[in-house]
């Protein structure tokens, strides 16, 4: 009688999948909302529009989910829309395998400096290939809605 002993190994998630470096992806993630906030003040729309893969979503608030192309025509409608910064505050950055997830505060001014809009996000940014992009992408004021006639 022949007999054979073999070990099978098994990998968990926790035995592939590299560890997420919150350090690496906190300084990627500044440097990528500082890149925005530039390309917002040159009105760079096309710039802007190359952080989002072709098959990404914006969520904006008061409109339907922008796809593609259109997310390149939105950036063109914003930057031309009076507004002159653009800014964002990371409150949490966490991520696993090919996602990070973003949430933060942000915050536009108009031409004068005055604060027009502020409000809250969440970004979901996806890793291909070594490259990341934004994959999802939604917004929405914290500014109280204005009653018609005010």
């Amino acid at each position: 009688m022949l007999c054979c002993k073999s070990e099978v190994k098994v990998e968990t998630a926790e035995t592939t999948a590299p560890a997420f470096d919150q350090q690496w992806a906190n300084h990627y993630i500044d440097s990528i909302n500082t890149r925005v906030t530039e390309l917002f003040k040159a009105k760079d729309s096309v710039a802007l529009a190359a952080f989002y893969w072709p098959v990404a979503e914006m969520l904006p608030e008061n409109a339907e989910t922008i796809k593609g192309e259109q997310i390149l025509h939105t950036w063109g409608e914003w930057v031309r829309s009076g507004a002159s910064e653009f800014t964002f505050k990371v409150t949490d950055l966490r991520g696993e395998g090919k996602f990070m997830i973003e949430t933060g505060d942000y915050q536009m001014k108009d031409a004068q400096g005055k604060l027009s809009d502020r409000g809250k996000y969440i970004v979901v940014h996806e890793k291909r290939d070594g490259v990341w992009k934004i994959f999802r992408d939604i917004g929405n004021t914290s500014l109280p809605k204005e009653e018609p006639g005010k």
